[in-house]
């Protein structure tokens, strides 16, 4: 009803007439204002609508999510071969090479041919190798500590115990051997229990195999110190990526940075550029190679992860009103990744991969642009849209250090060991037990870098003749 067409009250009306046309247009005021809330309401349940679509449609392919997260889709049938199963013509055949015997038996026929005959040798004998696993058994060593009084002053001395371990039963190697069992297969306690008594005939109770894991952090923990003072001070690239994890049920972070000789983890109850300034150090000039989370935007002079770019652009690419200049973008992205791999492989020339890649940068700035003056572009995939061009300049870092990789993939291979057993374990109960798996994890990963043995490294740190983490060159 329009409240113009309504006929202006006249005072020679009766006064009921007045009330009525009055009522009418307050009637009609209101259901104008009641119309207007609804339309408003609409639009921004029909906006809301659709962030929750493009969230429904997020999986590992265009957002940051894992892979598992996906939904599970039938496998596809695969076209029968017509090749015959097995090893095929011409291919080159693999063979157990032979070992250093540790026993020699020249084997006989005891019984006479049924001829009646005896047997004579035939060429030389055909050398037959079967590898087996030694009887294990562990090996206890008993010391009698005498403790002694002087018998001037009365003074009691006792020679101690192990010199870095303590007072425990249990030696160097069974500590490395407990610790990499946890560390590195992400077993747990009990599965550590009953593997060492099955193996071994050892019984030790959860509450030793802690304390197991516990003095072995203790024992590290000035060596790792040294390392991660010497890696905060290295000027060479960090690698750094961060990870969800548990303590006590409650939401955590893992965060682990690299270089060519080290790998540091920390796991922080909060995410933030103060806990990456604690694993790198507090230079915002160094070069760094990480995702596009907000906790790494001080550092300037970074590259950001063109895997995390590419997913990014994917999700763009199937967003309303992300198609025309989205799927342009994500063919330029995978370009680029073949550029990329063609320079680190030395088949390209390096003007050419600077060239290529120049020309690659000006096309995809075009196509980010005409998106982001793009009015029907979905609100999340605008959101993408404004970061990727406001950090723009932090895509082709490379271009100015040749040497870089364009993704964060080497940290992220790193943490991929961490989040199984975050999986399989739901992280740990207290801050302090986090804190010792994260120094663990820091010397086994960092020694497996530098291409030594974490358990040699150990037992020469327990019997007080320790190496340097630090690499000599």
């Amino acid at each position: 009803m329009d409240i113009h067409s309504l006929p202006q009250p006249d005072p020679s009306w009766h006064e009921s007439a007045q009330q009525a046309v009055q009522q009418l247009i307050a009637l009609s005021v209101l259901q104008s204002e009641q119309m207007t809330l609804q339309s408003e309401q609409i639009e921004k349940q029909a906006a809301r609508i659709v962030i929750l679509e493009e969230r429904l449609r997020q999986n590992s392919r265009n957002s940051d999510k894992p892979s598992s997260s996906d939904r599970k889709t039938p496998p596809k049938r695969r076209k029968k071969s017509p090749r015959s199963k097995g090893g095929q013509k011409g291919r080159k055949g693999a063979y157990r090479e032979l070992l250093d015997p540790t026993e020699v038996i020249m084997s006989s026929i005891d019984h006479s041919c049924p001829c009646g005959g005896s047997w004579a040798p035939l060429n030389e004998p055909e050398r037959f190798q079967v590898t087996e696993l030694p009887e294990v058994k562990p090996l206890v060593t008993e010391y009698l500590v005498q403790r002694h009084c002087c018998t001037c002053c009365g003074a009691i001395a006792h020679p101690g115990y192990q010199p870095v371990l303590g007072y425990t039963r249990f030696g160097p190697r069974l500590h490395a051997y407990v610790t990499e069992l946890s560390v590195t297969y992400r077993l747990s306690i009990r599965q550590i229990k009953s593997h060492l008594e099955r193996g071994f005939g050892l019984k030790l109770s959860s509450g030793a195999i802690s304390g197991v894991l516990a003095r072995s952090a203790k024992a590290v923990k000035a060596p790792l110190k040294e390392l991660q003072e010497w890696f905060k001070r290295d000027r060479s690239v960090k690698n750094v990526d961060e990870t969800g994890w548990k303590i006590g049920g409650k939401q955590a972070y893992m965060i682990g940075a690299i270089n060519a000789d080290a790998s540091i983890f920390h796991i922080t109850k909060r995410r933030g550029t103060a806990e990456i300034e604690r694993l790198i150090g507090e230079d915002k000039e160094r070069l760094i190679i990480s995702d596009r989370a907000k906790a790494y935007e001080p550092w300037s002079n970074r590259q950001l992860c063109w895997s995390h770019v590419i997913r990014a652009l994917t999700f763009i690419a199937e967003a309303r009103g992300g198609k025309t200049h989205g799927e342009p973008l994500v063919y330029l992205g995978d370009q680029l990744f073949s550029l990329n791999r063609k320079w680190r492989g030395g088949r390209t020339s390096q003007s050419e991969y600077l060239g290529q890649s120049a020309k690659i940068k000006t096309k995809m700035k075009r196509h980010l642009t005409a998106l982001s003056q793009q009015a029907r572009l979905s609100p999340i995939a605008a959101g993408k849209v404004r970061h990727l061009l406001k950090f723009y300049d932090q895509l082709w870092t490379f271009r100015d250090h040749t040497e870089l990789p364009i993704h964060n993939n080497d940290q992220e291979r790193e943490l991929r060991n961490p989040v199984i057993k975050r999986k399989l374990s739901l992280g740990n109960d207290t801050i302090s037990g986090a804190k010792r798996y994260a120094q663990l994890l820091s010397v086994i990963r960092s020694l497996t870098r530098q291409g030594r043995s974490w358990r040699d490294w150990f037992v020469q740190l327990c019997q007080g003749q320790p190496e340097s983490l630090v690499p000599s060159s």
